[in-house]
């Protein structure tokens, strides 16, 4: 069953849960991890904030993979881009590739990491610790068509196996769905 990870911009409250879980569940050492939890101010003059958790969108075509001169980025079963570690040469191809700053090198290893989607997690039967810890349920799981359903009427954007939905347009670029 295809899934995809449907995060809902309108429920985030920008309280960063998303982001800790992820660093706990992948022992990432401070600094970035596989999602950062952006504020993107309204442009009107009443005060406004929206908060995207920006994450790897698993791209169809990913830019990172084909920078990676060892292969070590591949579409794994479920769709996801994943990073073999074996063939991680820790070049930093992939993170400047990448357009979505998701990517990046782990201080601790020197080894490029990013969002799996929780691969491990899923395969004993979990969400992704992100959908788990996200105390506004903004983020969440789901099959293909439950994912039609809940955006039916909103704007979607999506690029992958990540689709970002709101009752607002706060996206300056294509990808609307």
């Amino acid at each position: 069953m295809e899934q995809v990870l449907l995060v809902e911009i309108d429920r985030c409250w920008g309280c960063k849960a998303c982001q800790v879980a992820c660093k706990q569940a992948h022992q990432t050492p401070p600094g970035p991890g596989g999602v950062e939890v952006q504020a993107v101010e309204g442009p009107g003059a009443e005060p406004s904030c929206d908060y995207i958790p920006v994450m790897c969108q698993h791209c169809s075509d990913a830019s990172c993979a084909k920078a990676c001169p060892r292969g070590a980025i591949k579409r794994g079963a479920a769709g996801e881009q994943l990073i073999d570690d074996a063939l991680c040469i820790g070049c930093g191809l992939c993170v400047r590739a990448c357009p979505f700053g998701a990517v990046y090198l782990r201080p601790d290893t020197g080894r490029a990491e990013k969002c799996d989607l929780c691969a491990v997690r899923r395969a004993q039967g979990l969400v992704p610790a992100c959908a788990q810890h996200c105390l506004g349920r903004a983020i969440t799981l789901c099959d293909v068509e439950e994912v039609r359903r809940r955006t039916a009427g909103r704007h979607v954007w999506s690029m992958g196996r990540v689709a970002y939905v709101s009752e607002q347009v706060i996206f300056p670029t294509k990808g609307y769905v």
